[in-house]
């Protein structure tokens, strides 16, 4: 399913896009090419305290992605484990996922220009942070919401408001890696 996705979103970048191409200077070979990679990236290890908040920024990012990988990895293992939903249910909520997660990136791309990328960070994961909790103390295997005469669990509904900012939030990580790294 997600192989479809990268293939229909990638279409427009394959059939419209025109790449320019740039005569190489050099006749590189793959390891002069790494040897070239880990001496820039030494270069800025060396340097760091010229690229201000860079360790900073690292530290805080090693962390909170670490927490958010953790809550996207092990949301199928607590679905299927804990509150017994089958795999159907759980191909149900991960299609769920991927498409609310894909209007939250539209949302929150208007939310950082207006608020700026850090605010929108912490706003994105304060909300995650909500979410884990509420999961945590009220989801449990009986937490179903009756609408139209159809019966669907709750996490069904966490997902698709947390999913809202997963995306979100990797596009800000992005913006931020732009302007942040040397």
């Amino acid at each position: 399913m997600c192989s479809y996705f990268f293939l229909i979103f990638s279409l427009p970048l394959f059939i419209f896009l025109k790449e320019k191409k740039k005569q190489l200077e050099n006749n590189y070979n793959y390891f002069q090419y790494a040897v070239y990679g880990v001496k820039k990236v030494l270069n800025t290890i060396r340097n760091i305290k010229k690229y201000d908040n860079l360790k900073n920024y690292l530290l805080a990012y090693f962390l909170y992605i670490d927490a958010v990988n953790t809550i996207i990895f092990f949301s199928g293992i607590f679905a299927r484990k804990t509150l017994n939903l089958n795999y159907i249910e759980l191909a149900v909520f991960f299609i769920i996922v991927q498409v609310t997660a894909m209007i939250g990136s539209m949302i929150f791309a208007v939310l950082g220009d207006k608020l700026g990328i850090k605010k929108s960070i912490i706003i994105t994961l304060l909300f995650w942070t909500l979410i884990v909790f509420f999961i945590f103390l009220f989801v449990n295997e009986n937490s179903f919401i009756n609408i139209l005469g159809y019966s669907i669990h709750i996490f069904f509904y966490c997902g698709w408001f947390c999913w809202h900012f997963s995306w979100g939030n990797t596009e800000f990580i992005k913006s931020v890696n732009g302007k942040t790294y040397p």
